[in-house]
C-alpha cells in the first residue's frame, strides 16, 4: 500500500496542528454510484465493486478518507423491521420494532460477530468495509459505520414516539439509548476488526433542530462516552462524529465524550464552532451539500472551500469538506474542486 500521507495527514489535524496542507473529506458514499453509472441497488450486497467505486472516486476528488457505499439502514434489516429498499437510492425504515415501552424487554438486538443472526448487515456494511481495506492501493483513512446511539433510539421506537418519550418514559428513554450505544458499538467493533481505521458514526436525530443540548446531556452522553471508551479500548483509531443541523450547544460536550472530529452540518457558521471547540477536538466541514455542492459550479465550490479554510483552517484541527452528506447528483467536478482548494489554497507556511 502506498503511503500517500492520507492517514499521517488527518492524524497531525487531530492533534490540532497543521499538515502539510488542509485535510479533505468528500463526505460522499452514495455520490460515487452516480459517478460510475451504477446504483445501490446493483452494488448494495456487493462488497468487492463497492470498494472499487469508492476507490476510485476518492483518488478523484483528492479525499484523504474513503467510505465503501455502505447502505447503513441494511444494519436493521436482520432485526425483522420494515424496510424499504429502492434500486436508486438508501435503504429507508418505515417501520419500528419497539411498539410500547414495555416491549423494550422482550427485544433482542443480534451481536455483530455472529454472522448467522445478521447475514443483511455483514453483506451490507462489514464485507465492504473488508473489501475496501484488502483492496485500498493508498493509506486512505477507511471508515466503520453505525448510526449514533439516539438515531439508533429512533430507528428502534420510531422517532417522533421517542421525542415524545424523552419527556413520558424517560426511564425508558435512558435504558434503550443505553442498548442502542452498545449495539452500534458493537457493530462499529466489527467494522474495526474488518479494516476500518477510523470510527464514522453519524447521530442526525441528536440535533438541536430535535432535541436541546441539555436532553442530549441527559440521555445521550454518558452511553455515548461509555460507547467511544470502550471502542478506544480495543483500537487506537480516530472517532468520528457528525450531526445534522444545529450543534451550537451540543458540540461543546463531544470533546469530554472522546469524539476527535466533529462534523460540522451547514447551518453552524464554522468560524463560530471552531472558536468554540478548535481549542479541544478538530472540526470538519463545512461547503453547503445543497446550495454550492449540488447546484453550484466549480468555481462556486472552489470559492467555498476557501472560504472555509479561511474560516478554521488556522491553527491546524481542520477538515475541508462538505456539510452533511454529499447528495447523490454532485457533479464530480464540484466535489473535484473541493478537493482541489485544499491541495492549492490550503497549504500551511513551512
Amino acid at each position: 500500500m502506498k503511503d500517500a500521507g492520507h492517514r499521517q495527514r488527518v492524524e497531525i489535524a487531530l492533534k490540532l496542528k497543521e499538515p502539510d496542507h488542509v485535510p479533505v473529506h468528500n463526505f460522499a458514499n452514495i455520490t460515487p454510484l452516480k459517478s460510475a453509472n451504477t446504483t445501490m441497488g446493483k452494488v448494495r450486497f456487493d462488497a468487492k465493486r463497492s470498494a472499487e467505486i469508492a476507490l476510485k472516486y476518492a483518488k478523484m476528488t483528492h479525499s484523504d478518507f474513503v467510505f465503501p457505499q455502505m447502505d447503513i439502514n441494511v444494519m436493521y434489516q436482520d432485526l425483522g423491521i420494515e424496510l424499504k429498499q429502492p434500486d436508486d437510492n438508501y435503504t429507508s425504515v418505515i417501520s419500528e420494532l419497539i411498539k410500547e415501552p414495555e416491549d423494550l424487554d422482550k427485544v433482542e438486538l443480534y451481536d455483530a460477530f455472529d454472522d448467522k443472526s445478521c447475514p443483511n448487515c455483514i453483506r451490507a456494511i462489514v464485507n465492504k468495509v473488508e473489501a475496501t481495506a484488502k483492496m485500498a492501493d493508498e493509506d486512505f483513512h477507511i471508515a466503520g459505520i453505525s448510526w449514533g446511539p439516539l438515531t439508533v433510539a429512533g430507528h428502534l421506537r420510531g422517532t417522533e414516539k421517542l421525542m415524545m418519550d424523552t419527556f413520558n418514559e424517560p426511564e425508558f428513554v435512558s435504558k434503550l439509548v443505553k442498548m442502542s450505544a452498545k449495539f452500534a458499538g458493537n457493530l462499529e467493533r466489527r467494522c474495526l476488526e474488518a479494516g476500518a481505521t477510523h470510527i464514522w458514526m453519524p447521530d442526525p436525530t441528536s440535533s438541536e433542530d430535535l432535541i436541546s443540548a441539555d436532553t442530549y446531556k441527559q440521555f445521550v452522553f454518558g452511553p455515548g462516552k461509555a460507547m467511544i471508551r470502550d471502542l478506544k479500548k480495543h483500537a487506537k483509531v480516530p472517532f468520528v462524529m457528525h450531526i445534522c443541523g444545529d450543534t451550537t450547544n451540543t458540540m461543546k460536550l463531544l470533546p469530554e465524550m472522546g469524539v476527535d472530529l466533529f462534523s460540522i452540518d451547514h447551518k453552524v457558521d464554522i468560524a463560530k464552532a471552531k472558536a468554540a471547540v478548535g481549542g479541544k477536538m478538530a472540526i470538519m466541514g463545512n461547503v453547503h451539500p445543497i446550495e454550492v455542492a449540488l447546484n453550484g459550479t466549480a468555481a462556486q465550490v472552489t470559492k467555498a472551500s476557501i472560504a472555509c479554510i479561511e474560516k478554521a483552517g488556522k491553527g491546524g484541527g481542520f477538515v475541508l469538506s462538505t456539510g452533511c452528506e454529499t447528495p447523490l447528483d454532485c457533479p464530480d467536478a464540484n466535489i473535484i474542486a473541493m478537493g482541489k482548494a485544499a491541495l492549492e489554497h490550503g497549504k500551511y507556511p513551512r
